[in-house]
């Protein structure tokens, strides 16, 4: 949960987040001294997003953490999603996997990559937003680091009041 919650704020505060949040970037730390603590290492692949890029990221993760599919649909392609026949059920399941979460349900049972090509068969992807690349590369390994300790995670749902507050902050 920490570790989803710290690249939350680098994501949606800051806009400098580490794409490479594998587990063998990751150390605990004081575990000898009883002081438990994460060591967040190797920051090759920082990625940056601009002001209005982290505010419609916030939007679009508020949009998946309340499941408003239509909001959602509208958002990906204000940020610059664009498919072969803009198709809202594969948009959407787009979205939920690449920056949200994935279960047997959504993905119908496949492994994530599975089912990406199978989105991607059923609706060709002409043109993906680069800003939210390594979002979603980050959601998906956080994700999977959850999954190797049987813990399923949404992270919309641990991020969105980190958006909320980024968005009042706006106002």
């Amino acid at each position: 949960d920490d570790l989803i919650m710290i690249h939350g704020h680098e994501v949606l505060v800051d806009g400098y987040f580490n794409g490479d949040c594998h587990p063998g970037n990751v150390l605990m730390l004081g575990v000898a001294e009883g002081k438990p603590q994460l060591g967040l290492i190797d920051y090759g692949q920082v990625k940056s997003l601009t002001k209005a890029e982290r505010l419609r990221m916030c939007k679009i993760i508020i949009a998946l953490a309340n499941d408003d599919k239509k909001e959602i649909v509208r958002l990906m392609a204000e940020a610059g999603f664009k498919s072969k026949s803009m198709n809202e059920d594969v948009i959407y399941k787009y979205a939920k996997v690449s920056y949200d979460e994935d279960n047997d349900e959504l993905t119908e049972g496949k492994h994530i990559q599975m089912f990406m090509e199978d989105l991607q068969a059923r609706d060709p992807i002409d043109q993906l937003p680069d800003c939210y690349i390594m979002v979603g590369r980050t959601s998906v390994m956080l994700r999977g680091f959850a999954h190797a300790l049987r813990q399923s995670r949404s992270v919309a749902k641990a991020w969105a009041p980190i958006a909320e507050k980024v968005l009042q902050s706006e106002e």
